[in-house]
């Protein structure tokens, strides 16, 4: 993963300072539409629903799929990226698949997806032997935009290929929100649909996405019950409807409470 730290750079946590409400985009990302809600995602056969806590989103994922981890901080060698879930399918004969999720706030620089993609395609190329890209294109998620590239590489034990994709949710300052599936390259006509299936079920709770590194120091009041809290102990959750970090107490931080 330490080729994705020259995305971004290194800026752990991150501190945003002033009114959350002025922040203002500065790219070419778009409005949001509408957050979908888990009923309007219908659950595939033989699959159960997963709700991660602690950053406050779930997701429709196969049955015999196992948990490898959950809520871990950065590998070594990108430790911006913090890594909320990582799912796998034990069986040998699927192709030893697995798909992580990868998460860091980062700043809006308005080179857009498409810039994004470009920079990504050119460090994949340095970071893997035998990388070759097989498509790259902008779709979303959520009402975001989402970078969505597939290629494949080789490891020792063999050709692999790889669906990346990296949403942006909010403006100005972002959480990107990365879903990394890879499996054997005999298998992707299984698996890829699969990955897409999972990431598309992504559903999160109406406060948003929390973020455990990014802190809003000036914050005294949550945003949902306008009620103070001490300073340092606000929840930050990217809300996906109004595009942007807010202030969220312990109570309203997995509440059904919306703005």
């Amino acid at each position: 993963m330490s080729f994705w730290k020259t995305l971004f750079g290194r800026k752990t946590p991150t501190i945003i300072h002033g009114s959350p409400a002025s922040e203002k985009a500065i790219g070419s990302f778009h409005e949001p539409a509408p957050t979908a809600k888990p009923s309007d995602i219908a659950s595939p056969p033989s699959s159960r629903d997963y709700f991660n806590k602690e950053w406050n989103f779930g997701l429709t994922i196969p049955a015999d799929w196992k948990i490898e981890f959950e809520n871990r901080d950065g590998d070594p060698g990108a430790p911006e990226w913090m890594q909320p879930l990582r799912i796998s399918c034990a069986k040998a004969n699927h192709g030893h698949p697995y798909l992580s999720i990868l998460a860091r706030p980062t700043k809006e620089d308005g080179k857009g997806v498409r810039g994004y993609m470009d920079k990504a395609e050119s460090d994949l190329r340095r970071g893997f032997y035998g990388f070759a890209l097989d498509a790259k294109r902008e779709t979303e998620l959520l009402g975001y935009p989402v970078a969505w590239m597939t290629y494949g590489y080789r490891l020792d034990s063999g050709p692999r290929k790889e669906i990346n994709a990296t949403a942006f949710f909010g403006h100005g300052m972002m959480l990107a929100f990365q879903f990394i599936g890879e499996t054997d390259a005999d298998r992707v006509d299984t698996n890829f649909p699969l990955f897409e299936r999972i990431i598309r079920s992504l559903r999160v709770g109406p406060s948003g996405i929390r973020h455990p590194s990014v802190y809003l120091p000036e914050s005294r009041v949550c945003e949902l019950c306008q009620k103070a809290f001490p300073e340092r102990t606000a929840h930050s959750m990217l809300n996906l409807k109004l595009g942007r970090f807010i202030a969220v107490c312990a109570s309203c931080r997995n509440s059904e409470t919306s703005i």
